[in-house]
């Protein structure tokens, strides 16, 4: 390469220059694409937390309507006379009451123990208070509704009439 081929210096370095400016852009470009992938991937888990979110509070709705029934259903067994005990119908109901076991069973639902336990805020509501010789103030008499529990969260509690 002759003199006449040869680059003015300050074209060599404004290249320079201009090629470390582009490199920089590139850098810039490429942190701001990984911020946005981790900001992606972030909403993506976060948003399919909140979806499992509102299926398990949609789940808990419709077990607590069905809890419902079933604390009427077993009321109206415990009007059962002991003499009907031997009659078919009685023979249907107690099939009933096993199918409710066996779907509690399956989709993680638990009675709350009551009657003879401490009251407890976190899984009764005392609806009457009675006294009662030889039971000590603040135990269970008798439970007036049945309360549940969904995978160790109560989310119908017993109500309970609590000994003074």
């Amino acid at each position: 390469m002759n003199d006449s081929e040869k680059l003015p210096e300050n074209s060599l370095d404004s290249s320079l220059e201009e090629k470390e400016n582009l490199e920089k852009k590139c850098q810039e470009y490429l942190d701001g694409w990984r911020r946005a992938k981790a900001d992606y991937a972030n909403l993506k888990r976060e948003t399919e937390e909140r979806e499992k979110e509102m299926v398990s509070y949609a789940q808990i709705r419709l077990f607590y309507d069905f809890l419902r029934i079933y604390n009427h259903f077993k009321r109206a067994l415990s009007y059962m006379k002991k003499e009907d005990i031997e009659k078919e119908w009685v023979s249907g109901m107690s099939q009933i009451e096993k199918q409710f076991f066996d779907f509690f069973r399956e989709h993680h639902i638990e009675a709350i123990p009551s009657e003879g336990t401490k009251f407890d805020p976190a899984f009764h509501e005392a609806v009457g208070k009675e006294k009662v010789d030889g039971v000590l103030s603040g135990d269970i008499i008798r439970e007036v509704e049945g309360g549940y529990q969904y995978k160790g969260k109560t989310f119908l509690p017993s109500k309970v009439i609590v000994a003074e």
